[in-house]
């Protein structure tokens, strides 16, 4: 669990704070009369976190192709270019 701060000490020393964050590399919850109110965490961290959520992501989406295709549910080239036609075909102006 993160370590807590209070409002009241981010408002009294926020450099110094965000300084540790930086050092430490661990994230801070903020609390405000005794309830969370904010995560604080580094930028490096931040990213870190943001790329390995989309890894998790892509691999989900390689799994269930995988599951698609062992179970039958594939279509071969020309279904999906006619699928892909209706679903972007622009619409005719009327006539005047």
């Amino acid at each position: 669990m993160a370590e807590t701060i209070t409002v009241a000490e981010l408002q009294h020393d926020a450099r110094r704070i965000l300084e540790r964050i930086d050092r430490e590399g661990k994230p801070l919850l903020v609390t405000q009369r005794g309830r969370g109110r904010a995560i604080l965490l580094g930028l490096e961290a931040h990213e870190r976190q943001r790329q390995e959520m989309e890894r998790l992501r892509v691999v989900a989406l390689v799994e269930a192709g995988r599951r698609a295709v062992a179970e039958g549910r594939t279509r071969s080239m020309e279904e999906v270019r006619q699928a892909f036609k209706r679903r972007w075909k622009k619409p005719r102006r009327a006539r005047r």
